[in-house]
């Protein structure tokens, strides 16, 4: 009942702390989402397609949006009701966390209880999911980057599921025996695939997850051949069609390698404290693998707690497997000039990392139990607080806003503005300040491109049919300035821009300027 409370309290705490930041107006990444399943069905992909992005995602938010009720979008609005997804999905898996540090394997269960330090462990590791400042941020974002999230926190509890089988305890000649040994195994192949498949780069974390679980789940059965082998087979058959996957996947988004270049100063790295940066390390990492140390130094180097040790293996090599992946990623961003510096990319090791300090918390022990629980509370306090402290969460609060995460884009106020102060038959251009901007003159002459340039005022917020939205290319405020000003035949007369840009502090004779937090419109009087 505890452990069931404790899931509970840590699912509501997760869905409070998002939820006031889910009315704000959407920023252009997510206005890209919105306007992906603004319309028919059948057009989702392409425009998933057209933004570099996967079209899984985008279809199951196109259901989700579907299912919606219109009294509850009338309710909380919008952009509320589709983040909502977001929030479900992160406050799930911090909830799930819970679940997977304080569970424990059948074999070992002598009650319905959960021992105190491992619920305590478990606790922790669902709040530092709730609470921390980029899982906030992703879990009110209208991306798939929640969806991975998600799924990562499934493979997980499934990994450790498998990883906690007894080895010995059943016939490994049965066929019950064998269809137990496949079956869930090609189930966690298929659920990193599903990842892999929303969003790309989440294999950069998830992949070499894979391969350290595959090399200790053959190990770990090196005494049962019969099982060994069949586990050895099963993940050799699924790593070949991985292969084939990845050259399928690579041979047809060829265009992603050689429009690189657009992305190079998006996601680069500075220098080496970026790997710092990244990750808030020492409340996720360095404090509760230290606090375990000196648990186990003062015991003696005994592990009581039961599945103490397996815990702290697979928290080790969780640990591992994530450093591993955030410095690939590091030298090939800075040494290679492959663009992948962004925590984005690397959202999987989140809910990883947030386990890992459970399962270490959660493996404490310092002969006495009481002295034992109480230890684990206060590092667990410590580790999250600390977090809470460095992201600056506790600072926002305390100036009275509950909204930790900000977009401070207004493009809904400011598309409002235009539509109600447009006359019949404007023209306005939209700069939305997209990397494909870059290398594309002012006015583009492709319709199906122009129409990705103004997706922000095509999706939930229009402009109406009695406007004309241009999309516009790069240089859009000086060439928009230069039109405004000069005796153009028809000049246009709105710019709603998220650049800026020296030109804009002192505006012309003519010019009005309108902010909406980093979103502004000019106006030609």
């Amino acid at each position: 009942m505890i452990r069931l409370a404790a899931i509970a309290g840590v699912f509501v705490i997760a869905v409070a702390v998002r939820w006031p930041s889910c009315g704000e107006s959407f920023w252009v990444d997510e206005l890209h989402t919105a306007w992906c399943i603004a319309d028919s069905l059948d057009q989702v992909a392409d425009r998933a397609a057209i933004g570099n992005q996967q079209p899984t995602y985008f279809h199951a938010l196109y259901l989700w949006q579907f299912c919606l009720p219109a009294s509850v979008i009338a309710l909380y609005g919008t952009e509320a009701a589709l983040r909502a997804s977001s929030v479900l999905l992160t406050a799930a898996s911090a909830a799930w966390l819970v679940a997977i540090v304080s569970g424990q394997p059948k074999h070992r269960q002598t009650s319905g209880r959960v021992p105190t330090v491992m619920l305590i462990g478990g606790i922790a590791a669902g709040l530092g999911l709730a609470l921390e400042h980029n899982a906030i941020f992703f879990g009110t974002e209208l991306r798939p980057y929640s969806a991975i999230i998600f799924l990562t926190t499934a493979a997980l509890a499934l990994a450790n599921r498998l990883s906690q089988v007894n080895a010995t305890s059943l016939d490994a000649t049965a066929p019950a025996m064998r269809f137990r040994d496949v079956v869930p195994r090609v189930a966690l192949h298929a659920i990193v695939l599903l990842s892999a498949d929303i969003h790309i780069t989440s294999l950069i974390v998830l992949a070499p997850q894979m391969m350290i679980f595959a090399i200790s789940d053959v190990w770990r059965l090196r005494a049962v051949p019969h099982r060994r082998r069949v586990i050895l087979l099963t993940h050799g058959v699924v790593g070949l069609a991985w292969i084939a996957w990845a050259t399928v996947w690579s041979n047809s988004h060829a265009d992603l390698w050689e429009s690189r270049d657009q992305w190079n100063f998006f996601a680069t790295a500075d220098g080496w404290h970026d790997i710092w940066n990244m990750w808030p390390w020492g409340p996720l990492a360095a404090m509760p693998v230290a606090g375990w140390a000196m648990g186990r130094q003062r015991r003696g180097g005994a592990m009581r707690p039961p599945n103490g040790q397996h815990n702290v293996t697979t928290a080790t090599l969780i640990l591992a497997g994530v450093i591993a992946s955030t410095l690939a990623c590091y030298v090939l961003t800075a040494h290679a000039g492959i663009p992948l510096w962004h925590r984005r990319y690397l959202i999987a090791a989140l809910p990883l990392l947030c386990a890992a300090m459970g399962w270490f918390i959660g493996a404490i022990d310092t002969s006495f139990h009481w002295r034992t629980a109480l230890f684990a509370v206060g590092l667990s306090i410590a580790c999250i607080g600390l977090l809470m402290y460095q992201q600056g969460t506790f600072a926002t609060w305390r100036r009275g806003e509950f909204r930790v995460a900000r977009r401070s884009e207004n493009w809904k106020s400011a598309i409002e503005l235009v539509r109600k102060l447009a006359v019949d038959g404007d023209r306005v251009w939209i700069d939305a300040g997209l990397i494909e901007q870059n290398g594309l003159p002012t006015l583009v002459a492709d319709p199906q491109t122009e129409e990705y340039l103004r997706y922000v005022a095509s999706g939930p917020y229009r402009l109406g049919e009695r406007v004309q939205g241009v999309g516009i290319g790069r240089d859009a405020i000086s060439s928009w300035l230069a039109s405004a000003v000069a005796d153009s035949v028809d000049p246009p007369r709105y710019l709603i821009t998220r650049r800026r840009s020296r030109r804009m502090v002192e505006l012309p004779a003519g010019i009005t300027g309108y902010r909406f937090g980093s979103v502004t419109v000019l106006l030609r009087q």
